[in-house]
């Protein structure tokens, strides 16, 4: 059983934060902007009681996402999954860039952030092109990110 799950947490990651977001090989930009304070904390979403994300900074513009599954026992089933995060800010949106170690790649989220929501909107995995750098996949965001097929649906986070 336990061997599944590692089988399939490159799939589920896909689905991490409840989207299916576009994944590239470049962030959209390097991690110079300082996280914001109310990122760091434990979040889940308000109907699911068997999976929880505490976010850690790891440096000023840095953070680690430690992803934890529970049992029906509320017991952590093996241990976390983790990812590596930084804020990227396009044209006055805020976008968190998570990397994922296992699959060598970034998944894209614009970001809406309270001191007790986070709402995220993964770029869709629609998007066929692939970016050799960090400003080209900015440059193609900064253009389309205001038409509305540009976003999956929304997930919602509160801070616990």
């Amino acid at each position: 059983m336990k061997k599944a799950l590692k089988i399939a947490a490159p799939i589920l990651v896909a689905a991490l934060f409840y989207g299916c977001p576009y994944s590239a090989d470049v962030p959209i930009s390097d991690p110079s902007l300082n996280l914001p304070a109310d990122l760091i904390g434990k979040w889940a979403a308000p109907d699911d009681e068997t999976t929880y994300y505490q976010i850690t900074r790891t440096t000023d513009a840095k953070a680690k996402i430690e992803e934890y599954s529970l049992d029906e026992n509320g017991e952590d089933t093996d241990g976390p999954t983790v990812y590596e995060a930084h804020v990227s800010e396009v044209e006055g949106e805020k976008y968190i860039n998570i990397f994922d170690p296992s699959m060598d790649s970034y998944y894209l989220y614009k970001m809406e952030l309270t001191p007790a929501s986070l709402t995220l909107y993964p770029v869709t995995d629609y998007i066929e092109e692939s970016f050799s750098s960090s400003d080209k996949l900015k440059a193609f965001i900064a253009k389309y990110q205001h038409l509305s097929f540009f976003f999956g649906g929304s997930s919602e986070y509160e801070k616990k």
